[in-house]
């Protein structure tokens, strides 16, 4: 579903906007919602050899690392520059790896001793589950999102086109209403994700970009 497929409720009450604006204020809208909720997750699976910056193949943003698995083994995830990591606490604690994601997109794998150190002639496949959201570029918009969220979005839509000053389709007196429906609706749906994660054994620190 593209979003020039689902724009005309919102044209028609911002009259005089370009059609282009309002492409680019619902897909700012579904970034944002994405971003902050985690809504929207896939399973990837990535091959490191060392501390490197993993290739996902995705044409979303990665926003999040929600979870992260060796098989067979046990590992210490630690994320987006946890303050309470504590390297020396690997082998002591019982696992085999420790993988810290120094953000969404870079990856430091540490083996304990007596494992085999991930390498290019020893590499590691790592399953992950990761939080995604819009590319700034992106023209499609989610089936999911949109069946469950298109209130929210349009609310997130409409906010940010009346907030823009001095045009004719301006209404500041209506910020407020949208942009209060559209944060009431982040909250309701970073909870239920939340709820419907199956969390693993691990510290996180969440981020929201």
């Amino acid at each position: 579903m593209l979003y020039t497929d689902v724009i005309d409720p919102i044209l028609a009450r911002v009259e005089g906007c370009p059609r282009a604006l309002v492409v680019d204020a619902m897909r700012n809208s579904c970034m944002d919602f994405c971003t902050r909720t985690r809504f929207l997750t896939t399973g990837v699976s990535v091959t490191l050899t060392g501390a490197e910056v993993p290739t996902f193949d995705l044409d979303t943003q990665v926003v999040d690392i929600l979870e992260a698995k060796i098989t067979d083994k046990k590992v210490l995830v630690t994320f987006l520059n946890d303050p309470d990591a504590e390297a020396d606490t690997l082998g002591a604690a019982g696992y085999d790896y420790a993988i810290r994601f120094t953000d969404p997109n870079n990856a430091e794998i540490t083996a304990a001793d007596g494992q085999t150190a991930p390498s290019v002639a020893t590499p590691i496949t790592v399953e992950m589950l990761i939080a995604i959201a819009p590319g700034p570029t992106s023209t499609e918009i989610h089936t999911d999102l949109w069946r469950k969220y298109s209130e929210a979005l349009k609310h997130g839509a409409l906010y940010r086109l009346y907030a823009e000053p001095n045009k004719v389709w301006s209404n500041p007196s209506s910020v407020g209403y949208h942009k209060d429906e559209f944060e009431e609706a982040i909250k309701d749906a970073s909870l239920e994700a939340g709820r419907n994660r199956i969390q693993p054994a691990r510290r996180l620190r969440v981020r929201t970009l």
